[in-house]
């Protein structure tokens, strides 16, 4: 098991597809900013990923498993949505709101070619956006009551670790 010992936090843990590893965002390296790691799923095998004075966080493994998206306030205050290669290498920022906004919880449609996050001002005001695996095309896909959505690419399927839970249908009172 990875020695969680020293003061730190560790947050936001996303299973690899294959379900060998887990990617997660921590501070165990010191400092108050998060970085993205990867382990075994029993513990062993820490591999620091990122490593950059902002904050990493909120990583989403590729369907496929080679990739990790991820938000992060690397270049800049406001969290951005970026992808990396699944050893670290190679990390490209996707999006790039003004502030007050931000993106984050990124999230891989099932066939790898779209992701979707959230876009808002960290004060519960968000809403979700979807753009190609690139960071093309990005729309916005919901919005407050009162606002309508803008026209375009309306919904991209949701990741199963996303998507809405199954409520089975009742009758006379119980569950069939």
């Amino acid at each position: 098991m990875t020695d969680t010992s020293a003061p730190t936090s560790n947050r936001y843990p996303m299973w690899s597809p294959d379900g060998t590893k887990i990617a997660f965002a921590s501070t165990r390296d010191g400092g108050d900013t998060f970085e993205i790691y990867t382990m075994n799923a029993d513990g062993s095998g820490l591999t620091r990923l990122t490593n950059d004075p902002g904050d990493d966080v909120h990583p989403a493994w590729s369907p496929d498993g080679t990739k990790i998206a991820f938000a992060s306030t690397r270049d800049g205050g406001n969290y951005k949505i970026f992808v990396m290669n699944a050893d670290g290498s190679g990390p490209t920022r996707l999006t790039n709101p003004a502030p007050p906004l931000h993106d984050q919880h990124p999230t891989w449609s099932p066939d790898g070619t779209r992701i979707e996050f959230d876009r808002g001002t960290l004060n519960n005001d968000e809403d979700i956006w979807v753009m190609n695996a690139d960071g093309t095309n990005q729309s916005q896909v919901t919005s407050p009551p009162s606002t309508p959505i803008p026209t375009g690419p309306r919904t991209a399927p949701r990741s199963p670790s996303r998507a809405a839970p199954t409520i089975p249908t009742t009758t006379s009172g119980t569950s069939s």
